[in-house]
């Protein structure tokens, strides 16, 4: 979408959007484009992970389910698995990714399917889960959760100009957490 100087795009407070977000419209100087939140509750929460479910025993009580990118963290019921050295070699609360396919033993050993299991997805080639080209002027990105990005967290391109991010909570980004 192209959004003009001054218009707000507002996440609802308490919700979750698991998608990336790439800034296409820029704002001017004292009328910048804000991306942020209305209503009470909690910050809105830009997510880069996706629930992953499909799981089959791969060995004993490692299980494998496919995976379209390559995650770099694993999370099981929302706390993050060690990466392990190799698919047959994983102990409990670890994970390995190889070739489209996820590998966990998680940390009681049972079947995945239990619990919720989710990986970083956004894809290597987009950076930043929020992303900002360089030919983008004058943003605002405020009261947001930017969460479980691949990469960075917010992506800003060498040559935007006005950029403002404030209020923002990053967690469990691999990069500027």
């Amino acid at each position: 979408s192209s959004f003009n100087p001054a218009d707000s795009i507002l996440f609802q407070a308490g919700g979750k959007w698991r998608e990336q977000l790439i800034v296409s419209s820029s704002g001017l100087m004292g009328s910048p484009i804000t991306i942020g939140a209305y209503g009470t509750g909690a910050a809105p929460i830009i997510d880069g992970s996706k629930t992953v479910t499909g799981w089959t025993v791969y060995s004993g009580s490692i299980y494998q389910a496919a995976v379209a990118y390559a995650p770099r963290i694993a999370f099981e019921d929302g706390a993050p698995l060690a990466l392990g050295a190799s698919a047959g070699a994983l102990t409990a609360g670890q994970y390995f990714y190889s070739s489209g396919t996820l590998y966990i033993k998680t940390t009681a050993s049972d079947n995945p399917s239990g619990h919720t299991m989710e990986a970083t997805a956004n894809p290597a080639t987009y950076y930043g889960l929020v992303q900002i080209a360089g030919s983008i002027s004058y943003v605002t990105i405020q009261g947001l959760t930017i969460q479980r990005s691949n990469w960075e967290g917010i992506y800003i391109y060498p040559g935007a100009v006005g950029i403002t991010t404030q209020n923002n909570t990053f967690t469990q980004n691999t990069n500027n957490d």
